[in-house]
Parts: C-alpha cells; structure tokens; sequence
C-alpha cells in the first residue's frame, strides 16, 4: 500500500495518500514500516500536514485507518480510471 500512497501523492493526492498510509499503519498494527517506504512516508505526511487543514488530515486518516482491501482497491482504481478518461 505504501507504493499506493507515494503514487497518489505524486498524481497531487495528498488525501489520498494519507488514507492509504493510515490504513497500512492499521493493517501492521504496530510493527514499523520498513526502509526506504519510511523515510519516503514521513516526507509525504509532512507535505499533507502542510497542504490540508489539520481537521482534513485528522478526518482522512481516521477514514482510511478503517478501510477494508476493497476500499483500497477502490482508492487505487480512481486516479487510474481518471487518468484513462472514465470507466469503460
């Protein structure tokens, strides 16, 4: 998921980014994220806290802390559908 996330933050998701990174801190639940996906996250959330209201941030990673597999396929279909030009 941490791939997922440094793709939608550099297609200018950082919401999107945040989610899937919360949900991959849920899904390990408390083993820590491995180089160089942590160094690369930190900088990304960073950026997010940056860019989005503090209330924005707080709400995007508690929705994507419980976010099921599907929610995150679905997370990653959109930018791709959007890119092609809507769904087929």
């Amino acid at each position: 998921m941490d791939i997922g996330a440094d793709l939608l933050a550099r297609l200018g998701d950082l919401a999107g980014a945040v989610r899937l990174f919360a949900a991959a801190e849920h899904w390990r639940a408390g083993h820590p994220r491995p180089e160089p996906e942590r160094t690369r996250a930190e900088r990304i959330d960073t950026e997010a806290r940056a860019e989005l209201p503090a209330d924005r941030y707080a709400a995007e990673r508690a929705r994507g802390a419980s976010f099921t597999p599907e929610d995150v396929l679905r997370e990653l279909e959109a930018p791709a559908i959007t890119r092609a030009g809507g769904p087929r």
